[in-house]
Order: C-alpha cells, then sequence, then structure tokens
C-alpha cells in the first residue's frame, strides 16, 4: 500500500509542477519569452521520448519480483544496462544540439541546452528500479521536495522579464539534483554497479525495444506538434 501511495505522490508532483509554475514564470516574463521557454521544452520532450525509449516498461518487467539483495547481480546488470544505454542516447542528442549552434540564435540554444537537465535528471532518478523491486517510498520524499525547491526557487529567482533564461536550468537543476541523490541511494542502500558494456549490447537492447520505442516517440511527437 506505501508503494502504490508514494507512487501516486510522484505522479501528483510531476502533474502539478507545470500547473502551478508555468503561469508564475508567464505572469513574470510575458507570452513573448515563455513562448520560447516552452516551444523549447517542447524538444527537450522528445529527447526525453528517446531517452525514455522502452525501458521504463522492460526495464521494470526485467527486475518484477526479484530481490537485490539475493539477486544482485543479475538486478545490477540490468541496471548498469540501462542507465549506460539511455546516457549514451543523451550524448548523442547533446552532440546533435551543440551541431546547430551555427544555425540557431543564440536565446534558443541556451535554453535547450538547460532544458538537457530535464532527460538527464530522468536517466538518473531510475524510477523504473524502483518500481520493479517496489521501494517508491525514498523516491517520492526526493522527488516531491525537488518539485517544491523548484517552485520555491522560480518564486525568488524570476522577477523581471529577462530572467525566463533561468527556468530551464531552475526547473531541469532542481529535476536532475533529486536524480543524483536517487542514483546515489541506489549505488549504496542496494549496491547497483555500472560496468562497461560491449557494443553489441548496446545493439541487441536497443532494437528488442524498438516496437516499444516507436509508440511511445509517436504519442510524444504528436503532443509536441500541438504546442
Amino acid at each position: 500500500m506505501a508503494n502504490l501511495v508514494a507512487l501516486a505522490f510522484i505522479q501528483l508532483a510531476n502533474g502539478l509542477l507545470p500547473i502551478i509554475a508555468y503561469p508564475l514564470i508567464l505572469g513574470v516574463v510575458g507570452a513573448e519569452h515563455f513562448s520560447r521557454v516552452v516551444v523549447t521544452e517542447s524538444i527537450a520532450m522528445i529527447v526525453l521520448a528517446l531517452v525514455v525509449y522502452s525501458f521504463d516498461v522492460e526495464g521494470v518487467a526485467s527486475i518484477a519480483g526479484l530481490d537485490p539483495r539475493t539477486d544482485i547481480a543479475k538486478v545490477s546488470a540490468v541496471f548498469a544496462d540501462i542507465l549506460i544505454v539511455r546516457l549514451l542516447i543523451l550524448s548523442v542528442c547533446i552532440v546533435a544540439l551543440l551541431m546547430t549552434y551555427q544555425f540557431i540564435d543564440r536565446t534558443t540554444f541556451i535554453l535547450l541546452s538547460g532544458w538537457m537537465l530535464f532527460p538527464l535528471s530522468y536517466i538518473l532518478q531510475c524510477t523504473w528500479f524502483f518500481q520493479g523491486i517496489e521501494r517508491n517510498v525514498i523516491p517520492s520524499i526526493v522527488i516531491v521536495a525537488s518539485r517544491i525547491a523548484c517552485l520555491l526557487l522560480i518564486r525568488i529567482l524570476i522577477v523581471h522579464p529577462q530572467d525566463f533564461f533561468f527556468a530551464p536550468l531552475i526547473i531541469g537543476g532542481c529535476y536532475a539534483t533529486a536524480g543524483v541523490a536517487l542514483l546515489t541511494y541506489a549505488t549504496i542502500k542496494y549496491g547497483m554497479q555500472v560496468t562497461r558494456i560491449p557494443p553489441h549490447r548496446i545493439r541487441q537492447i536497443l532494437l528488442h525495444g524498438r516496437h516499444i520505442f516507436v509508440g511511445s516517440l509517436s504519442v510524444t511527437l504528436y503532443r509536441g506538434s500541438n504546442v
């Protein structure tokens, strides 16, 4: 029961933050600046869909029913596979972003760079892992605390129209801080280890989850096209 309640709090915190934060930002920075924030965020959501891939489904399925204390080798292997492949996907996206530097304006580039903290945070917080082992209470506390901190920082730091630059940095930074905390917790508490995986294993992982990925990406692209 506690795990279900914790999951509900995580979803609630993630859902309520934009509902509360975006009107606050809009009221300060104005419609023109705010439109640039949300358009660049929509691009970050596409990057997030790439990073999510199929791992939220397959990761949970792979470790469901396993005990991280007695099955640590198997759980840790899945943990490392997903973490490394997700970081590689994000790295490719960041390289692609850097290649656009000469073709987009400086403001858009800065906003996009800040928003890259958002998919990074999703990678680091490893919520799929805690869901799979049914240990969601600590993650829920950390995530809710980071969302509250985010709202407070938005209120404190975004006070002038030109402060719209801070929006992705504040949101992404708070999310990423929670991600670092949860990754540290997973490695210390449950002994998760990140080991090198060979290229053929990366290819195998990506091919295996491609059908789930295509479905989730289609939904994300549809939503993003309506910004």
